[in-house]
C-alpha cells in the first residue's frame, strides 16, 4: 500500500509539472496573438480597435517596449501627440536602446517644440549600459581581486603581476559602483507627468481665470509637486512653477517601478 501510494504520489507531481508549462505557454500564446491581431488593425488604420487591443495586454499585465511603440503610432496616426510621446516614453524606459522609439520622439520633438526633462550625453551612455552588463563587470571584478590575491599567496615572487590583477579589479569593482549609482540617480521621478493635452496653460493659482505663467506644448513633461481638488501644482523643465488642470496630464510611469530596468 505504502509502494502504491508513493507511486501515485510521484504520477500527481508529474501531472503538476507538465500542466504548468502548458499553461503558461497557452497564455503566451493568446497574448502573442492579440498582439499580432492589433498589430494587423493598425496596418489597416483601425487605430481605436488597435489601441483596444493593445491595451488589453496592458491589462492583463503585459508590458514590453514594442508594445508601447505600436501604441505610439496608433496615436500618432489619430494625432494624439501628446499621448503619442508618453507611449514612446515608456517604450525607452523599459528599452533605453529601441532605436524606433528613440526616432520617433525626435521627431515628434523637433515637430512640436514640446520640452522635456534632457538627460546629458553622459547620463543617456550610461542609462544605455544593461543592467547584466553592469552585474557581469562586479562579479568579474571580485573573481580578479580574489584571483590576484591567491596568485599573491601561491607565486610569492610574481608581486608586480598579482598586484597589477587585483588593482584591475578594484578598477572594475569602481566602475561598476560607479555606473550603478549614477543610474539609479537619473531613474524617472514617480511623480514624472507628460502633457496629453493640447496647448495646455500653467496658471499662477488653481483657477480657469488666474494669470497664465507658461503655455506647454503636448508632449512636455512636469514634475507633480501638490495637488489641490482638480489642479496639480507642477515644476516645468525650464523651472517655472503653477497650478495645470490634472485632466491635461498623464503619469508617464503608473505601472510598478519596478517593472523598468
Amino acid at each position: 500500500q505504502y509502494q502504491k501510494l508513493k507511486t501515485f504520489s510521484i504520477i500527481v507531481y508529474l501531472a503538476l509539472i507538465l500542466a504548468r508549462p502548458e499553461k503558461s505557454l497557452g497564455q503566451n500564446q493568446s497574448n502573442n496573438d492579440l498582439f499580432r491581431r492589433a498589430a494587423k488593425e493598425l496596418e489597416n488604420n483601425n487605430f481605436d480597435q488597435a489601441l483596444n487591443y493593445f491595451n488589453t495586454l496592458i491589462n492583463k499585465g503585459h508590458f514590453a517596449p514594442e508594445l508601447f511603440l505600436k501604441i505610439g503610432n496608433a496615436h500618432y496616426k489619430k494625432n494624439n501627440i501628446g499621448k503619442a510621446v508618453l507611449a514612446y516614453k515608456r517604450a525607452i524606459l523599459l528599452s533605453p536602446n529601441l532605436p524606433e522609439a528613440r526616432q520617433n520622439l525626435k521627431f515628434l520633438k523637433e515637430s512640436q517644440a514640446f520640452i522635456d526633462f534632457e538627460k546629458s550625453t553622459f547620463e543617456t551612455f550610461i542609462n544605455r549600459i544593461p543592467l547584466s552588463a553592469v552585474s557581469w563587470i562586479l562579479v568579474t571584478s571580485l573573481w580578479m581581486i580574489g584571483a590576484g590575491i591567491i596568485f599573491r599567496i601561491l607565486k610569492p615572487k610574481s608581486r608586480i603581476l598579482s598586484i597589477a590583477i587585483i588593482a584591475t579589479g578594484f578598477s572594475m569593482l569602481f566602475l561598476s559602483f560607479f555606473t550603478s549609482r549614477h543610474q539609479d540617480k537619473s531613474k524617472l521621478p514617480p511623480n514624472s507627468h507628460i502633457i496629453t493635452s493640447t496647448n495646455a496653460l500653467i496658471r499662477s493659482s488653481p483657477n480657469d481665470t488666474a494669470s497664465t505663467v507658461r503655455e506647454l506644448s503636448s508632449g512636455s513633461d512636469v514634475i507633480v509637486i501638490s495637488e489641490r481638488s482638480n489642479w496639480s501644482y507642477v515644476e516645468t523643465p525650464d523651472n517655472l512653477r503653477g497650478w495645470i488642470r490634472k485632466d491635461y496630464i498623464t503619469k508617464t510611469w503608473p505601472y510598478e517601478m519596478n517593472l523598468i530596468p
